[in-house]
């Protein structure tokens, strides 16, 4: 059903996050063992939580961590940078506007249809932050039957591109007209 596919989903990205959030890096274990004369040991990059932290949603702990690293840059590419405060503007810029088009239906799922770049981050904190689910769709896939078939089985009500992708996305929603 829906709602276990969601719960599923949430709580692989709160595992994925956290995951991240406390895996140190091969070079700075090689690093610190050279400096110590010794070689590099594995370590266990899990480390307990409590229940509260782990239950708590990514937008959560992002508004969260705003006042420490709002001035910060929060994600570069090849074309720009943002800070942690612009990407909150803008996801919650996004957020409200899937609220306005979807409502408050919590289930409702969004195929997130974006170029790799700092705007298919603030796409997908947009979605999570509106409590939407979010799948993601390669733009080189849109215009394949797949890409039907992805929509049609997770019962997208919304499509969330680019203007680089727009038309492909309006092609593949049957001329319905989306974000």
């Amino acid at each position: 059903s829906r709602r276990s596919a969601f719960k599923f989903i949430k709580s692989w990205v709160v595992k994925s996050r956290l995951m991240i959030e406390t895996t140190v890096s091969e070079a700075s274990l090689a690093e610190g063992a050279a400096l110590a004369g010794k070689r590099p040991r594995p370590t266990n990059p899990f480390v307990r939580f409590e229940r509260a932290d782990v239950e708590r949603s990514i937008p959560e702990v992002f508004e969260e961590k705003l006042s420490s690293f709002g001035d910060r840059v929060a994600i570069h590419d090849d074309d720009q940078s943002i800070v942690h405060e612009e990407l909150n503007e803008r996801a919650n810029r996004l957020a409200h506007r899937i609220l306005d088009d979807c409502g408050d239906a919590s289930e409702t799922v969004c195929l997130l249809v974006r170029d790799q770049s700092v705007e298919v981050i603030v796409a997908i904190l947009g979605v999570l932050k509106a409590g939407k689910i979010y799948v993601p769709l390669d733009p080189a896939f849109i215009r394949t039957e797949r890409a039907g078939r992805i929509l049609e089985d997770t019962g997208a009500r919304l499509i969330v591109t680019d203007a680089a992708n727009l038309a492909a996305a309006k092609e593949l929603a049957g001329g319905k007209s989306g974000g």
